[in-house]
């Protein structure tokens, strides 16, 4: 017979039986995170507040051997990464697991190629990869852009109850500018390549969900400004690529449908005029002439659409060099893709989350009804088995860290602690009493001269000889000119140039209370005011220092007048930002006035105006 949900709960609780299928709802979440080192938040934290069973991190920007606990050993998690083979800080990316989803393959790249496993370790359905040469397979997969991991689901829609295979696809899809040909090609076929596994999958009867950056913003309501690209919005062919691979439905319950990509946003022909790179917002690729791509079933549905198909202004990547979070000028390049039978029968929601940030994007979120029957052990390629991070293996950056010496005390005591015993005694100890170095031979015997010596690197030994044997010579700088300056006013008249009886009439002022009679040499009260006027004489050179650091420093001013004057923007007549255009051209290098606010719309007050305004070459002649 069998028991319902709540008997089921009540049964498990009284008789502590594991049941390892979840009983709630199960979510899974995507998020180009640029950065995981540059997370302020600990991923404890963080992935308590995503509140997510599976969590899908893109641009993570390491490598292998940057790998620390923290990134790993997240509490009830098992990562999963896909590292850049081409350069370190570059793509990346990386799945997190609950214990209650943990997968039972995973699998690194787009080919097969990576994983180096059996067959059985392995998720398979590659499709037909004939068209793309050995070399061309390898070089998609050594960036590090995707992550896939199977898991046993079961469905609560229409197939109550049944097992299947649910694999998640997390991938970062290339950018290309318009200026590389040759990198807009190697991003078409990516994303030919990601269409064939994930259709081979679905004809393989397995449920696929594709997560990430894609790159690209499918329809004008997902793009902040469309009809500022060059007027060729639609013609754009990674458009065109997510035209063939997406099927344009929305949820029956919505009874909504797409605005029309065509008449939408429209602007008049002066706005369409061409835009400088720095003033045009530019989160996707355009103007790429590559071959169509060849139409075929679409199988796949952006889970966000279908379920907001008319919801404007909901963006999930702002530009950071502009400000245009702060006016939500942006563009939806991040999606929860899924088969679109998988969308009907299991997915209950999906939306964005702009509330997160610390990213130039925000998280977009799925959940689905059913959950899945965890792995009874770990894939060989989860990140807590790797040598490195369970302790079986020292990294080579650990041997140039620096320590402290209480750590090093604890290491040594950890390391000769019951070990090479003397009398009851430890060799530590004795090395101790006995004035022994820890690190040098036994019979060596340390130097104990009564003062303690402050070890530190290199830099800092000879910063103190540098910055000693300057104080000596300044001492003996002032020391000198004391002494010339106190000879010279005790020599007499006859034997002074003018500038010494001039600089010297202070001194004899000083020198009237001295008593003549008893001798500079010879009377002790005479020493000591010819001292006092040594130090009052030190004293004035060395308060004429600030003086002559200003002299110094508004010397420089002359020379060096920094940043021209910022000019008034016309639309809020506020100081413009002064910039410098740093893209490859006739105009590198140059420096342009705009407005300092972030960029919005038009119609927006709060937003940027359009002023902008080339540095004059006068003004770029006083600045040097």
């Amino acid at each position: 017979m069998c028991l319902t949900l709540a008997w089921h709960v009540v049964l498990s609780r009284s008789l502590s039986i594991h049941i390892p299928c979840s009983l709630t709802k199960m979510k899974v979440l995507t998020w180009n995170i640029n950065g995981l080192r540059a997370c302020k938040v600990p991923l404890k934290e963080l992935f308590a507040n995503l509140d997510a069973d599976i969590i899908c991190l893109q641009e993570t920007k390491i490598t292998r051997d940057q790998l620390d606990n923290d990134l790993v050993n997240v509490d009830d998690y098992n990562a999963y990464f896909s590292f850049s083979k081409k350069r370190s800080g570059y793509s990346g990316v990386a799945t997190y697991c609950k214990n209650s989803t943990t997968p039972v393959i995973a699998e690194e790249g787009l080919t097969g190629l990576l994983s180096h496993g059996t067959k059985q370790s392995l998720i398979g359905c590659y499709g037909d990869q004939s068209a793309y040469s050995p070399e061309e397979l390898l070089s998609i997969d050594a960036e590090g852009r995707t992550i896939i991991t199977q898991h046993q689901y079961r469905y609560k829609g229409k197939k109550d109850g049944a097992l299947g295979d649910l694999v998640i696809i997390n991938v970062y899809c290339p950018r290309a500018g318009d200026d590389n040909p040759e990198r807009k090609s190697f991003k078409m076929r990516f994303y030919n390549l990601l269409q064939l596994r994930a259709e081979a999958m679905l004809q393989a009867g397995k449920s696929v969900v594709i997560v990430g950056d894609v790159n690209a913003s499918h329809r004008r309501i997902d793009h902040c400004d469309p009809s500022g690209n060059w007027g060729k919005f639609e013609s754009h062919p990674s458009r065109k690529w997510l035209d063939g691979f997406l099927k344009d439905c929305s949820c029956p319950e919505t009874a909504e449908t797409s605005p029309s990509s065509q008449d939408d946003l429209q602007k008049s022909p002066q706005e369409e005029q061409e835009l400088s790179d720095e003033e045009r917002h530019v989160h996707d690729d355009s103007n790429i002439d590559v071959e169509d791509i060849p139409s075929k079933d679409n199988l796949f549905v952006d889970s966000f659409r279908y379920f907001h198909p008319k919801r404007e202004n909901a963006f999930t990547c702002w530009s950071t060099l502009t400000g245009a979070r702060q006016t939500n000028y942006g563009t939806r390049i991040d999606y929860i893709i899924v088969n679109e039978r998988l969308c009907v029968d299991e997915l209950t929601e999906c939306d964005i989350m702009p509330e997160f940030e610390g990213s130039d994007h925000c998280p977009v979120k799925a959940t689905l009804l059913g959950g899945c029957s965890p792995a009874e052990q770990l894939h060989p390629m989860c990140a807590k088995l790797m040598p490195e991070v369970a302790g079986k293996q020292q990294k080579l950056s650990n041997f140039f860290q620096k320590v402290s010496p209480s750590k090093k005390f604890e290491m040594h005591e950890k390391a000769m602690s019951g070990e090479n015993k003397q009398g009851g005694r430890s060799r530590l100890d004795i090395g101790k009493r006995e004035g022994q170095s820890l690190v040098g031979k036994p019979g060596k015997r340390a130097k104990t001269d009564g003062k303690v010596t402050k070890t530190g690197n290199i830099a800092s030994f000879f910063k103190k000889k540098a910055d000693a044997k300057l104080r000596s010579q300044t001492d003996l700088e002032i020391h000198q000119s004391s002494s010339s300056s106190y000879n010279t006013r005790l020599m007499p008249n006859s034997q002074r140039s003018d500038g010494d009886i001039d600089n010297g009439s202070d001194f004899q002022n000083r020198l009237k209370d001295i008593p003549v009679d008893s001798g500079i040499s010879g009377s002790d009260d005479a020493v000591s005011d010819a001292s006092q006027i040594v130090k009052e004489t030190s004293q004035e050179l060395f308060e004429d220092k600030p003086k002559a650091k200003q002299q110094l420093a508004s010397a420089w001013k002359n020379l060096f007048k920094g940043p021209p004057p910022s000019p008034m923007c016309k639309g809020h007549q506020e100081p413009c930002l002064l910039r410098t255009v740093k893209k490859a051209g006739p105009n590198l290098g140059k420096q342009f006035f705009v407005c300092k606010r972030p960029e919005g719309h038009k119609n927006n007050p709060e937003a940027r105006c359009n002023h902008f305004e080339w540095v004059s070459k006068k003004l770029n002649l006083k600045s040097v």
